[in-house]
């Protein structure tokens, strides 16, 4: 069966209302928040990295992580792993800062 946007084909094809909005799943829904809300705390992360900036030792040199990450098995999981990834790279930021503190 093949669906078309459009009124009902002459064939017989159901036809599919393109102005029906459609449905997100609870996962997508979930996923899309935690995006938000991570890029939300980055943002606040920068400023406060900016604000502190007079008060912090030089940065040391870091090495650059391997842009290669972990196979995942589907879209969600790659997701959620690049999600966890993120988190730890907040972590490593937070702690970075509260080392080169120097009040």
């Amino acid at each position: 069966m093949q669906v078309q946007n459009g009124p009902i084909a002459s064939s017989g094809q159901i036809a599919v209302n393109a102005n029906i909005p459609q449905r997100i799943s609870p996962i997508d829904e979930a996923m899309s928040s935690l995006r938000s809300t991570q890029n939300a705390t980055f943002q606040l992360l920068e400023e406060l990295a900016s604000r502190l900036e007079p008060v912090l030792q030089a940065e040391p040199p870091c090495s650059k992580k391997d842009a290669n990450g972990e196979p995942s098995a589907s879209q969600l999981h790659g997701e959620i792993l690049q999600r966890s990834s993120a988190a730890t790279d907040i972590h490593a930021r937070i702690r970075g800062l509260i080392e080169r503190l120097t009040v």
